[in-house]
């Protein structure tokens, strides 16, 4: 909206609160008061008032699009975790958990002997 002249405007609306999704009237208030205004400027013609709306138009879709694409790129990392988790929870416990078989140790016990080389000649027997 464009004043035609400048000087008082008088301004009103009505706020009304409506119970939930019914027609029952809760509360409703009018406000009215005078704004000072200037006259706008007038218009460059209608292919600047055009290119105006394209330019707003152009902006909100960009603004809209980027919002959206935030959106699903959070959206697709969770599917992304989930689906990760999900596939973690199907192989099993049994990589997470250690083997049951004990792994040879390869530090002999203290009270054992030590086995003879493979290319060491045969011990000689004992005599008491």
């Amino acid at each position: 909206m464009r004043p035609d002249k400048a000087g008082p405007a008088p301004v009103s609306f009505t706020a009304t609160a409506y119970y939930l999704d019914s027609d029952n009237v809760l509360a409703e208030s009018v406000g009215r008061f005078t704004l000072r205004v200037a006259p706008g400027e007038p218009s460059s013609g209608l292919l600047a008032d055009i290119w105006g709306w394209v330019r707003f138009s152009w902006d909100s879709a960009v603004h809209i699009s980027t919002g959206l694409g935030a959106i699903i790129a959070l959206f697709a990392g969770y599917l992304a975790l989930k689906a990760a988790r999900r596939s973690r929870a199907g192989r099993g416990d049994a990589e997470d958990e250690p083997d049951a078989t004990p792994a040879p140790d390869a530090t002999p016990a203290p009270d054992a002997t030590p086995a003879p080389a493979a290319d060491a000649a045969p011990a000689a027997p004992h005599s008491s």
